[in-house]
């Protein structure tokens, strides 16, 4: 669900990516965020759970944007090769 307004402008497989990514936030930096915060409620902890992936989902959209978005090519034909374009 979470997928659908954060994943906007992505293609299919970025999207699977994303998903992947809020996942294993969740699975392993989820545990880390509940005992930080000391949360004992089942409900926290989903909910801990919950947010954690959201961002990670999040974060790995906006590297794809910024991915999509680079003149990769460019950049680093500049760098190397010292060509202006």
């Amino acid at each position: 669900m979470s997928l659908w307004f954060v994943g906007d402008g992505l293609g299919w497989k970025q999207r699977a990516v994303s998903f992947a990514a809020g996942v294993v936030t969740a699975y392993y930096i989820g545990p880390l965020v509940v005992w930080f915060a000391h949360a004992t409620e089942d409900s926290q902890k989903m909910g801990v759970g919950f947010a954690v992936g959201l961002f990670g989902l999040a974060i790995a959209k906006e590297l794809f944007k910024e991915i999509n978005n680079a003149d990769l090519i460019g950049a680093f034909k500049r760098r190397f090769f010292g060509r202006e374009e």
